[in-house]
C-alpha cells in the first residue's frame, strides 16, 4: 500500500513538472512569436516610410527631366517636394558641377560630382540610399545624415542627381513605435558595413557591430535567419532580425537568452 502511495505521489510530481515545463516553453514560444511579429511589422512600416520618400523623389526627378534647367524653377519644384517628403532638405547636383539646395547650402569649391550620393546613384542607375555622410552646421556641430537619391536623365543619358537629406532623428521616430519588454538593444544597421544607422540607445549610432560585438557575430546577424543565438562577454544573447526591402538595412532586437 505504501509503495502504491509513493508511486502515486512521485507520478503526480512528475506530471506537474511536465505540465509546468510545457507551459514554460509555450509561454516562451509565444513571447518569441510576439517579438518576431512586432519586428516584422516595424520593418514593414520603415520600408513603407522609405518607399514613400523614394516615390516622391522619383516623381520629382521625372518633373525636372521634362524642363530645361532653370535654378528658380528647379528650386520651386524641389521645395514643394521637400514639404511633402518631410525631409530636412532636397538638393541637386549636375554633370556640369552645378549644385542647388533648398536650404541654400554652399561652400567654396563644392563639387557634387565627388560626393557619395552622386557617385553611388550614377553607379547603381536607380534610386539609391547612401551614408552615413557628415557636415558641420552653422554652430560647428558635426551632423551625420543619409541620402535617398534619384538619377536625372535627358535622352536616356544622366545629367545629374536629385537627392534628399535624412537625419537619424527621422529614423529613430520609426524605432520608438515598438513596445517590447526587456529589450537589451534595438537598432537598425547597414548589412554591408555594420554601421548602426539608428538605435534606441543613441550612443550606439554610427558605431560598428563588429566593434561592439565581433566580426563573427556581425556575419551571423546578416545571414537570412530570423533568430540567432550567440555569446558575448561569457553571456548568452539572442538576436531577432528582419531585413528591409527598400534599404540595405537590417532591423535587430537583442535580448538576454
Amino acid at each position: 500500500m505504501l509503495k502504491k502511495k509513493n508511486f502515486l505521489y512521485f507520478f503526480i510530481i512528475f506530471l506537474i513538472t511536465i505540465i509546468f515545463t510545457i507551459l514554460f516553453f509555450q509561454i516562451k514560444q509565444n513571447q518569441e512569436n510576439l517579438i518576431i511579429q512586432s519586428l516584422e511589422k516595424q520593418s514593414y512600416k520603415i520600408d513603407t516610410w522609405i518607399l514613400k520618400k523614394k516615390i516622391f523623389l522619383e516623381k520629382l526627378s521625372k518633373n525636372l527631366e521634362k524642363i530645361d534647367y532653370n535654378k528658380e524653377t528647379y528650386l520651386k519644384l524641389m521645395k514643394e517636394t521637400n514639404k511633402q517628403m518631410l525631409t530636412h532638405s532636397i538638393f541637386s547636383g549636375f554633370n556640369t558641377g552645378k549644385y542647388i539646395d533648398t536650404q541654400g547650402y554652399w561652400i567654396d569649391n563644392f563639387d557634387p560630382r565627388k560626393r557619395p550620393w552622386y557617385i553611388e546613384t550614377l553607379k547603381n542607375k536607380n534610386t539609391t540610399i547612401s551614408g552615413p555622410m557628415y557636415y558641420n552646421d552653422i554652430s560647428g556641430q558635426r551632423i551625420a545624415w543619409w541620402s535617398i537619391s534619384s538619377i536625372l536623365l535627358k535622352d536616356n543619358k544622366p545629367f545629374g542627381v536629385v537627392s534628399s537629406e535624412i537625419l537619424p532623428d527621422m529614423i529613430i521616430e520609426q524605432l520608438n513605435e515598438i513596445n517590447i519588454k526587456d529589450i537589451e538593444r534595438f537598432f537598425l544597421f547597414h548589412k554591408q558595413t555594420g554601421t548602426i544607422v539608428s538605435s534606441i540607445d543613441r550612443d550606439l549610432e554610427l558605431k560598428y557591430i563588429q566593434d561592439i560585438f565581433s566580426e563573427e557575430i556581425f556575419e551571423k546577424l546578416t545571414k537570412k535567419h530570423i533568430k540567432t543565438v550567440f555569446s558575448t562577454n561569457n553571456k548568452s544573447k539572442v538576436a531577432y532580425t528582419s531585413s528591409l526591402k527598400e534599404a540595405p538595412w537590417i532591423l535587430c532586437i537583442i535580448k538576454n537568452y
